[in-house]
């Protein structure tokens, strides 16, 4: 995922309805505040975050978007045109002063999470992991796993996907989240970033969930209210 996607990802937001052009400004986090935050977390930051975060700022910390209800996967992604329903997510925002406080806030608050011992895991299960927001606005943490880079991301092998989900629920993780070699992976939910983003920012699923409403002879959703 470049700047430029990013970019145009953020005008598409706009064009929806759903932010407004004065919700954003050029972002402020440097490559120096990158560095700090890979040696502080011990991580490399892929190129997806970096364009994430050093593309524009902004506050706000919730949006909805129209989500398959048989869920995600390559037949949903590819061909947007399944009964959906919105979903709100809890995205990390990137603020004007002190941009990088809110993802460093959720990569401590994770990490402490893995030292409780009610979900079995210990800091090293997680440390390829880094936070990014909340799926369902409370129903657990969606991270971004570094051990499965995204230019290796294959849409019908979710077991390549990036993008993945901890359910608050879930209360062993080793239990629950363990793949063939023992290792903690969490539920596949997005091949990448971008991928989210596409249906976050750009609204993949817009067209498809407007004609299930109009079909049910229901109101057409307001945008604006997408965000909060």
């Amino acid at each position: 995922m470049t700047k430029e996607f990013m970019k145009e990802a953020v005008e598409k937001l706009i064009a929806r309805g759903v932010a407004k052009p004065e919700d954003f400004s050029p972002s402020a986090v440097t490559d120096e505040d990158i560095a700090a935050f890979e040696r502080r977390f011990q991580v490399t930051m892929p190129e997806s975050l970096r364009a994430y975060l050093q593309t524009c700022s902004f506050d706000f910390e919730y949006l909805a978007a129209p989500i398959p209800e048989d869920g995600l996967d390559a037949d949903t992604i590819l061909d947007p045109d399944y009964e959906c329903s919105p979903v709100m997510l809890e995205i990390t925002p990137v603020p004007k002063n002190d941009p990088l406080a809110p993802l460093s806030m959720h990569m401590e608050g994770f990490r402490s999470d893995a030292e409780e011992a009610f979900v079995s895991a210990s800091p090293e299960d997680i440390h390829d992991m880094i936070p990014i927001g909340d799926w369902m606005a409370g129903a657990g943490t969606i991270v971004l796993d570094l051990s499965r880079p995204e230019s290796e991301a294959d849409i019908y092998d979710e077991d390549t996907w990036s993008i993945r989900w901890f359910d608050h629920e879930e209360l062993d993780w080793k239990e629950t989240y363990a793949d063939d070699s023992g290792k903690i992976a969490g539920a596949p939910l997005f091949p990448d970033l971008q991928t989210l983003l596409e249906f976050y920012f750009c609204g993949k699923y817009d067209r498809a969930y407007e004609e299930q409403l109009e079909e049910d002879g229901e109101e057409l959703p307001v945008y604006s209210e997408y965000k909060q």
